[in-house]
C-alpha cells in the first residue's frame, strides 16, 4: 500500500495498483483543504476587487489628468511659432543672465535665503496654530449655527404663542367691550333708581312733615272735651255722624298701609343698591 500527495494542498493520492484504501476521513481532510483555499482565494478575490475599483478610480483620475494634460499640450503646440528664433533670442539673453547671476552669486543669496527659511519655519509654525485656531472656531461655529436652529425653533415657538395670546386677548377686548355696554347699563339703571330713591325720599319726607302724633297731641291739649261740648250744642252729633261718614280712620290706616309698604321698598332698594355697588367696585359708595 502506499500513497502520495499533491503539491500545492497536500491533497491524499492512494497510488494505484498498492491497494490503498481511500478513507472517509482523507476525503473529508481533502475537502476541508480544498475549502480552506476557495475561502482563502475569495478573500484575495475580494481584496483584489476593492484594489481594482481603487485602481479603477486611480485610472479614471490618471486619464483625466491626461486628458487635461493633452489639452495643454494641444494649447502649446498652437503657440509653437519660431520658436528656433526665440530659443535663440533667449541663449543671447542667457548670456547676459549669467553675469547677472554671477552678480548675484557674489551677493550672498544663500545665506538671506537661510534667513528667509527660518523666517518661514517660524511663519508655518505660527500658521499651524492660525489652523488649530481656525479649527476650534469652527467647532464652535458649528456649535453656534446648532443653537440658532434651536433658538429658531424656540422663537417660531414662542411667535405662535404670541399669536395664541393675541387671538386671546382680542377676545378678552371684546368681553371688556360687552362688559363696559353692560356697566354702563348698570350705571344708568343706577342713575334711575337714584331718582327714585330721590323721589322716594321726598315723598318719605312730606309724610313725615305731617307729623300726625304731634298734631294729635295738639288737639288732645285743646280741651276737646268741653269744645265738643260745644260742638255738641252746635248739633255736634248730627255732624260728627256726618264726620264718621267719611270714615277717616279707615283712611288714614290705608295712608299707614302705604308708609309701611314704603319702608319696605326702601329698605329692598338699598338692599339691592348695596348689592350693585359691591359687585361694581367692592361696595364703595
Amino acid at each position: 500500500m502506499a500513497s502520495t500527495s499533491t503539491t500545492r494542498l497536500a491533497l491524499f493520492k492512494p497510488t494505484p495498483g498498492t491497494n490503498e484504501p481511500f478513507r472517509v476521513q482523507d476525503i473529508n481532510d481533502n475537502w476541508d483543504k480544498i475549502d480552506a483555499e476557495a475561502v482563502a482565494a475569495d478573500t484575495r478575490l475580494d481584496n483584489i476587487e476593492a484594489l481594482n475599483t481603487t485602481q479603477n478610480n486611480r485610472l479614471t483620475a490618471i486619464e483625466t489628468l491626461n486628458t487635461t494634460q493633452n489639452n495643454r499640450l494641444t494649447a502649446l503646440e498652437s503657440v509653437d511659432n519660431d520658436y528656433d528664433g526665440r530659443l535663440d533670442s533667449l541663449e543671447a539673453y542667457d548670456i547676459v543672465l549669467d553675469g547677472r547671476l554671477d552678480t548675484l552669486e557674489a551677493l550672498n543669496i544663500s545665506t538671506r535665503l537661510t534667513g528667509v527659511e527660518n523666517v518661514n519655519t517660524t511663519q508655518n509654525g505660527r500658521l499651524d496654530a492660525v489652523e488649530a485656531l481656525n479649527s476650534t472656531q469652527n467647532g464652535r461655529l458649528t456649535n453656534i449655527e446648532t443653537l440658532n436652529t434651536t433658538q429658531n425653533g424656540r422663537l417660531d415657538a414662542i411667535e405662535s404663542l404670541n399669536t395664541t395670546q393675541d387671538g386671546r386677548l382680542t377676545n378678552v377686548e371684546n368681553l371688556n367691550t360687552t362688559q363696559n355696554g353692560r356697566l354702563d347699563a348698570i350705571e344708568s339703571l343706577n342713575t334711575s333708581q337714584g331718582n327714585t330713591l330721590t323721589s322716594h325720599n321726598t315723598r318719605i319726607t312730606a309724610v313725615e312733615a305731617w307729623n300726625a302724633g304731634s298734631r294729635l297731641t295738639t288737639l288732645e291739649g285743646q280741651n276737646l272735651d268741653s269744645r265738643v261740648t260745644t260742638v255738641e250744642a252746635w248739633n255736634a252729633g248730627s255732624r260728627l255722624s256726618t264726620l264718621e261718614g267719611q270714615n277717616l280712620n279707615t283712611r288714614l290706616t290705608a295712608v299707614e298701609g302705604v308708609n309701611s309698604t314704603q319702608t319696605t321698598n326702601i329698605t329692598n332698594l338699598t338692599t339691592r343698591v348695596t348689592a350693585l355697588e359691591t359687585s361694581i367696585d367692592g361696595g364703595t359708595p
